[in-house]
């Protein structure tokens, strides 16, 4: 439906935000020696899983505004815009380039790649649990 004015100006800072995120991955991609193993590397996957669903949604939502008819819906656009929310809530990851800055953020990483068996473990029983109570 209509978009009320806060909704217009989340759009405008998430806008801003993306735009300069994508300056940022853009001027970094330009001066990477090796482009293939930058575009390899697991913080430029989260960066692109970031920024990749603002544009797609975009494209979407004008390709969708573009064939849109009263009256009627468009299930297969729907699925997509399904999709990119749940893409979008992965915005969470921005605090994994953090990791790059922080020594803290980067000793939790290490503590975590390194005890990935006990953790499954421990979510294993945390799943047992739930379905037992």
């Amino acid at each position: 439906g209509q978009c009320s004015q806060m909704c217009h100006n989340i759009f405008i800072v998430e806008s801003v935000c993306v735009g300069w995120f994508s300056l940022e991955f853009l001027l970094r991609l330009i001066q990477a020696p090796s482009k293939f193993a930058f575009l390899r590397s697991p913080l430029t996957l989260i960066d692109m899983v970031a920024i990749l669903p603002y544009y797609i949604t975009l494209l979407v939502d004008g390709a969708a505004a573009d064939r849109r008819k009263p009256g009627t819906g468009n299930s297969y656009l729907d699925k997509v815009g399904l999709v990119l929310r749940v893409l979008r809530a992965l915005r969470i990851l921005y605090v994994m380039r953090l990791a790059r800055h922080s020594l803290g953020l980067q000793t939790l990483g290490l503590t975590a790649r390194r005890c990935t068996r006990e953790f499954g473990l421990l979510l294993l029983f945390l799943c047992v649990a739930i379905a037992l109570f």
